[in-house]
Formats: structure tokens, sequence, C-alpha cells
């Protein structure tokens, strides 16, 4: 499997072309290219892993473990813990993805 972040100016040629860098698309190139000895190829328009990892579930699941954690945390005192903490995410949506808007 081969990744190209720019096509160079010269023909390639390929066995196996998968469009989309997503979980499904790397995991068909990978085992095209390792089972069969294909020479792939993957296409992606954005960054490698797909919607789901770096704009859909991972990043949500992240956003609300942490907000669970910061609930549990705050329902203690309820249960008769005694609890001293301070939090602070100094979320910065451009570490995120430099120059996406969909963050």
């Amino acid at each position: 499997m081969k990744y190209i972040h720019r096509m160079a100016a010269a023909i390639q040629s390929f066995d196996y072309l998968v469009l989309g860098g997503g979980s499904g698309g790397l995991a068909s190139a990978r085992r095209a290219s390792s089972r069969f000895g294909a020479k792939t190829a993957v296409i992606e328009h954005g960054r490698i892993g797909g919607t789901c990892v770096n704009v859909g579930c991972v990043p949500k699941k992240v956003m609300f473990y942490t907000a669970s954690q910061a609930e549990a945390l705050h329902d203690m005192k309820g249960y008769g813990f005694t609890v001293s903490h301070s939090f602070s995410w100094p979320y910065d949506a451009t570490l995120c993805c430099p120059g996406c808007v969909t963050c």
C-alpha cells in the first residue's frame, strides 16, 4: 500500500485503487496488498482515518466521556465523598485539525 500525498507528474499504475482513507478503505487496501500481493493506492481528499476517526465518532466519545467524568466528580458530594479537584481543558480547535472548519 502506498501513500502519495501529491501525485507525481508520471503516470503510475496500481492493481487495486481505494477511494476513501477511512477505516474500511485502509483495511481493504491493506488486505489486498498483504493477502493478494496487489499494488494498492488510497485516494483521500482529507486526512487519513476518515470522518469517524478525525471529526466524528472518536472525538465525540472523548468529549462525552470527559464530560461524564467531570459530572461524576461533581456528584460525589451527594454520596458523602469529599473531593477537591480542579479541571481545565485548554481545548484549541486548531490542534484538532489545522485548517479544518468541522471541529
